[in-house]
């Protein structure tokens, strides 16, 4: 007796050609879901995919790819180190500002003429802070561009830059006044420098004779720069330092 056969109902689907080909990328089985169970499975994937996966980011309606996400987290960390940078507690406030103080005290019994004593009287002139070497020692300095300050009194000062090298210059008027012949070898300058850097007490040992009227002679004077310059180097001062030149002394003799 033969059992006769059941007929199969055969039910067409039509599914989403989005969906259909979405699932063929993830190997779903196809046959064995329906279309809304399809959609469930591939949203799943690729969520877990991002949630994995290398971050993007939306921008202007493009995805911004791993290299590009790399570039913002490379411009977040030096940004941060720039700000480590400012918060740090040995990082300068200030950037240094201001001067450096040249003062001039002359010694008791030495006449500071502010200017040029006259006859054949004796004193010192004038004491210049000279840019180091851009001048000539033989020379009178007054009115010279390179001139960093001037001091024409005892217990004057004058404010130069800091940083900045420089030569001591002191001017001299040596005469018969106070001296038997009006020569080289009968005067002499000392100083003593206290501060920021200290010198001497020393004699000039650059003394340099820029104007004269009989000179060798009983009756006339010699104009000297006994120049301090460090060996040619010059002298320095940083910002808010000071020195003062205290005393100058002007010998004169014989």
């Amino acid at each position: 007796m033969k059992i006769p056969r059941r007929k199969r109902q055969v039910t067409t689907i039509t599914l989403d050609p989005e969906v259909l080909k979405k699932a063929k990328e993830h190997n779903l089985n196809i046959s064995r879901l329906s279309e809304e169970a399809l959609r469930e499975m591939i949203k799943r994937i690729e969520r877990e995919g991002e949630t994995l996966g290398a971050p993007e980011i939306k921008k202007g309606g493009e995805r911004v790819g791993v290299r590009t996400w790399g570039a913002i987290a490379s411009v977040i960390v030096l940004v941060a180190v720039i700000g480590a940078w400012a918060l740090w507690p040995t990082a300068p406030s200030t950037q240094p500002t201001g001067t450096a103080t040249v003062s001039a005290v002359a010694a008791s019994g030495t006449v500071f003429a502010a200017g040029t004593p006259p006859g054949t009287a004796s004193g010192i002139e004038n004491v210049y802070i000279m840019k180091s070497g851009l001048y000539t020692k033989t020379e009178n300095l007054s009115g010279h561009e390179n001139i960093l300050g001037v001091i024409t009194e005892s217990g004057g000062s004058v404010d130069i830059p800091y940083d900045t090298p420089f030569d001591i210059v002191i001017a001299v008027k040596a005469g018969t006044d106070n001296m038997a012949y009006a020569v080289l070898e009968n005067m002499e300058v000392e100083l003593t420098v206290d501060g920021s850097f200290s010198l001497g007490p020393e004699n000039c040992t650059d003394k340099n004779l820029f104007e004269n009227s009989g000179y060798g002679t009983s009756d006339g004077w010699i104009r000297v720069n006994a120049v301090w310059d460090n060996n040619g180097s010059g002298y320095t001062l940083p910002a808010g330092g000071s020195i003062s030149l205290d005393p100058i002394k002007l010998w004169c003799w014989g």
